[in-house]
């Protein structure tokens, strides 16, 4: 006999502990909703009130399901849980079939449609829908849509394939164990030895649920229905129709509530009733708004220690819930974490968070995202890859040299051939393709799993002094790999299968829960059920609590009330969950004994404006607590600290309020055994920095450096770096004083990066220029076929393997290069002629010494550099030409050298002088990529004229430039202009351009 015991989780407790006390023999089985319920309630009758329950059980209906198929037997069946199987399962069986694969979406299908396939068909198989019974006649009287039914049919279609696959594979269904398991129910010895059953906690059942519950209950001596549901209260209006249609037929009571069960307990009754209020004091009930999540986290701690520390709490006492909680967990585990609380909950970092699981899934992963460069890198820099110090070094050098993307083809290209004169190369290449070959594997699933898992102890590995983290890391990678042994039946599989699967379990596993004992942090539906002394509400936010709910697109609303009734299935719509939503929010806050803190925020991180929960609204109305009366936590990080006690402040916290309001934060920091005067001495720079005067060494000013100075007076002077210094003398500092090479970006396999295409235009053109003779210049010859050949040659010698592009790319940069060389060719030849000046040198280094004043610490400082072409005539005239891939912008070219920012030219000018003896004619820049097509000129001139008059000043500045750099003055000199050099600085990273006082004082130096 059944009978049913309804009620507030408080009472049905109540209840449930005096129905155990009563019974006395202790041989029940308790049956809840969840493990995580049903150990509470194990907990609360042993621990908290003392009964010995030797003989008792506490099941899951999924448990108890369980042991009655054990003691039946599956004949043979194996239970397979995993729902990536299933999902894989579902997925092959549309892909097999014709008529599945047009019914949902076709091979252009989304990736998320076989998983909300299955979604849907497990709805169907919970409601107790037997596929192999329903025929297409059924559907047609059932549902009147003609899209509702074709969805119904598709969706009967699949699970008639599904059970029969899974019946052919030897698996049971998850419906199959739960029908095994109430046709056991009647003649089950473990049943009849009980003797009682209890379900408690529930407030719905599945329609295979409720067969089995029944099944249960009819079998059992006694049982007992211990349902959290208050009728006629509005928020419990989810539960209402199972209720009253499947228990109030049975002997039914309800429970006497307990004296005050809540903190809120006047409030809940006025919960959704908008004729009930009742007045509810801070005491009981506080609101908070805050910015971000983190800023909750930050709240939710210091209460938490205002509670502990002053007013005695137990962190046991405590609890902490959200709608969910993905938008909190790396919050709270680091602000409590910082705070030295303890807690338990799923709170644990994502298992691909972690360096060891990254490494390993990117090691996996490399053929699939066919190797790019930047996850080589990464995978040979890890300390978990087994691989010398040295050797490492070495291999990161070879591959930043090779100019590597990413894709094999440059890999082949551009780092094989380098192995012969680099052969300390050689041994990373050889494990490169062994992994190449490992990962192109496909077979068995339980192949494919243990291939990886040899492959990752072969090139990964533990240090000596690992962590319990890194070793749970390991350990978890090694019971993922194996749990695909059991998916062997699914057939054969690509490696980018297993991978998925893979990729899906790391991101749903997680480390470090907590302690298993301290503050409770917990989702909604995790604490259906539990009891606080106090609980913190977080995300009382629009979208969260309530949760969005949307209707499932395979089987619609509509489709699932006609197999409601008539048809008799209990199936529930996608909409019911608004009334789910208000149950779960009032058992959360019924939950509380003494008091309830909720929590909203007013703004996410950035600032943007959120909307407050219409349940925060609500109940704010119901406590008549006006949400405009709710305390505000301000966004400013002073602000905030100074709002709370020193004693429950983070030791960084507090070092911080300590050194804002002038007290001794070094000496608290050296009295907690941290490093006081480290702090000491860099609060001592702040006044510096924020400075709006007086620039020093902070603002690159410092002493001659007379290493590097010696240095540049051997090297000579290149006229890249004359112009560098002069742009921004610090972007010089950083990359020739300090050497800070600026990590080229590897080129793209899908494009010919500018870098590249440079060095094939100017090699093209020496090629075409080069050797051309008198005939050439007297007469007019088909030059086209020269040019054809010289790009040929010039491209063929490089290779698409050695830049790594793409063949086809590779062919239409070589076509782009003749048909932009051939524009400019015809211009160049016919300025030749007309001008007389040919060219005579290509890609010529010169160097000369100094024609200006240099300073005693660069003395003997010579100028270097090399000159793209030379044209001469034979009057000791010449012309220097500079070739530019693209046309510059900003302004002319001869302003720009007589404010000495441009000084390649002139510099080039000099060497050329020095080198022949002749008369400048004009310096010209070319540019290559048809500037006049898109209106720009294909050339500017700077004349000898223009020179002759400007070139005492430039050699001035020049000098003003050496006598700075050999005082040693090195200030920022931003220029951030459509234009400017600051959007090709390589050095954004480490410029203070944006501090207002830094670029205040460099301004008042170069003054």
């Amino acid at each position: 006999m059944l009978r049913v015991r309804y009620g507030s989780f408080q009472a049905l407790e109540s209840a449930f502990v005096d129905s155990l006390r009563r019974r006395g023999d202790w041989s029940s089985a308790v049956v809840a909703p969840s493990r995580r319920l049903a150990d509470k309630l194990e907990r609360l009758a042993v621990v908290e009130n003392g009964l010995s329950l030797l003989g008792a059980q506490f099941h899951t209906f999924h448990s108890l399901a369980l042991a009655l198929c054990e003691e039946r037997g599956l004949g043979g069946l194996r239970v397979v849980s995993d729902p990536i199987f299933h999902d894989g399962l579902v997925e092959r069986l549309i892909d097999e079939d014709r008529g599945l694969s047009r019914a949902f979406g076709g091979a252009g299908r989304p990736k998320a449609m076989c998983a909300a396939a299955r979604a849907s068909l497990r709805d169907l198989i919970d409601a107790g829908v037997e596929f192999s019974e329903v025929d297409e006649a059924f559907v047609e009287d059932l549902v009147s849509g003609s899209s509702e039914r074709g969805g119904l049919t598709a969706l009967l279609a699949l699970g008639r394939a599904y059970e029969r696959r899974l019946a052919e594979l030897g698996i049971a269904s998850h419906g199959a164990l739960l029908r095994a398991a109430a046709e056991q129910a009647g003649r089950s010895a473990l049943i009849r030895g009980l003797g009682a059953v209890l379900f408690y906690g529930f407030y719905d059942l599945t329609g295979l649920q409720l067969d089995f519950f029944e099944a249960v209950s009819d079998a059992a001596a006694d049982a007992e229905l211990f349902f959290a549901h208050r009728p006629g209260h509005p928020a419990f209006r989810f539960a209402q129709p199972f209720f009253e249609q499947k228990l109030r037929g049975r002997p039914h009571e309800a429970v006497a509530e307990v004296a005050r069960p809540s903190a809120l307990s006047e409030a809940l009754e006025a919960l959704f009733d908008p004729a009930r209020t009742a007045p509810t004091d801070s005491s009981r009930l506080e609101i908070f708004s805050v910015s971000g999540a983190r800023d909750e986290a930050w709240l939710v701690a210091k209460e938490i220690l205002r509670l502990v520390e002053g007013d005695g709490a137990r962190y046991e006492d405590i609890g902490v819930v959200a709608r969910s909680l993905d938008p909190y967990r790396g919050a709270l585990r680091d602000v409590f974490s910082q705070n030295a609380i303890p807690f338990h909950g799923e709170l644990g970092r994502p298992l691909l968070s972690h360096p060891l699981a990254k490494t390993a899934f990117n090691l996996l992963n490399l053929r699939r995202r066919d190797f790019p460069a930047s996850l080589v890198l990464d995978l040979i820099s890890s300390p978990y890859f087994r691989c010398p110090p040295a050797q490492r070094r070495s291999w990161r050098r070879g591959i930043a040299r090779s100019g590597i993307h990413g894709g094999w083809a440059q890999w082949k290209g551009k780092f094989a051939c380098r192995l012969d004169k680099e052969p300390e190369l050689r041994p990373f290449w050889e494990m490169l393709s062994t992994i190449r070959q490992a990962l192109g594997a496909e077979g068995p699933w339980s192949e494919l799993s243990g291939a990886a898992w040899r492959l990752l102890e072969q090139r990964l590995a533990l240090p000596d002094d690992s962590s319990r983290d890194e070793g749970q890391v390991w350990s978890a990678l090694k019971q993922a790999l194996a749990s695909f042994q059991v998916f062997d039946p699914l057939g054969s599989a690509r490696w980018e299968d297993m991978l998925e699967a893979l990729e899906r379990k790391l991101k749903e596993a997680s480390l470090d829960r907590g302690s298993g004992r301290g503050v409770r942090v917990l989702d909604a539906m995790q604490a259906r059920g539990e009891n606080f002394r106090f609980l913190f509400v977080l995300g009382l936010k629009e979208g969260l609590f309530p949760r969005a709910i949307q209707e499932d697109p395979l089987l619609r609303d509509p489709v699932r009330l006609a197999l409601r009734h008539p048809a008799g299935f209990w199936i529930s719509p996608k909409a019911a969950g608004h009334d789910e939503e208000k149950t779960l929010f009032y058992l959360l806050l019924s939950s509380a004994r003494e008091k309830v803190w909720a929590i909203y925020p007013r703004s996410d991180e950035s600032g943007k404006a959120e909307v407050p929960s219409l349940y925060l609204r609500e109940l704010s109305r119901a406590c008549e607590r006006p949400l405009e009366t709710a305390q505000r936590v301000s966004r400013q990080p002073l602000q905030k600290l100074a709002s709370r006690e020193l004693a429950w402040l983070s030791p960084k916290e507090l070092s911080l309020r300590l050194s804002v309001e002038g007290a001794a934060s070094a000496r608290y920091l050296d009295l907690i055994g941290q490093d006081g005067g480290w702090l000491e001495h860099r609060l001592s720079k702040i006044p510096l920095l924020v400075s709006w005067t007086s620039p020093g060494t902070h603002d690159g000013l410092i002493e001659p450096p007379l290493e590097f100075l010696e240095q540049l007076s051997a090297q000579g002077l290149s006229a890249k770096a004359i112009e560098t210094y002069g742009e921004c003398p610090f972007r010089f500092f950083a990359q020739r004083a300090l050497g800070l090479e600026a990590e080229q970006p590897p080129s793209d396999r899908g494009r010919l990066d500018e870098r590249a295409k440079g060095r094939l235009y100017h090699s093209c053109l020496e090629r075409f220029y080069e050797g051309l003779d008198e005939d050439f210049w007297d007469g007019s010859p088909d030059w086209e076929p020269r040019l054809s050949r010289a790009v040929d040659s010039a491209f063929s010698e490089s290779g698409w393997q050695e830049l790594g592009l793409y063949p086809l790319l590779w062919e239409a940069a070589r076509r782009q290069a003749f048909s932009v060389l051939r524009r400019f060719v015809s211009r160049d030849l016919e300025e030749i002629r007309r001008s007389g000046l040919r060219p005579a040198l290509f890609e010529q280094a010169l160097s000369a010494p100094w024609p200006g004043e240099t300073p005693s610490a660069l003395r003997g400082l010579r100028l270097r550099g090399v000159v793209d072409r030379v044209d001469r005539d034979g009057n000791g005239r010449f012309r220097v030409i500079d070739y530019k891939t693209r046309s510059r912008g900003g302004v002319k070219l001869s302003t720009a050298i007589e404010r000495g920012e441009h000084s390649q030219l002139p510099v080039y000018v000099e060497l050329v002088a020095s080198a022949l003896g002749e008369e400048l004619e004009s310096a010209r820049l070319y540019f290559l990529d048809d500037a006049e097509a898109k209106g720009k000129p294909a050339f500017q001139s700077y004349e000898a004229r223009d020179w002759a008059r400007a070139r005492d000043s430039f050699l001035r500045e020049i000098d003003r430039r050496l006598a700075r750099i050999s005082r040693g003055r090195f200030p920022i000199s931003p220029d951030e202009g459509d234009f400017g050099y600051c959007r090709r600085c390589d050095y954004a990273m480490i410029c203070r351009k944006s501090h207002g006082p830094s670029r205040r004082r460099a301004m008042l130096e170069r003054e």
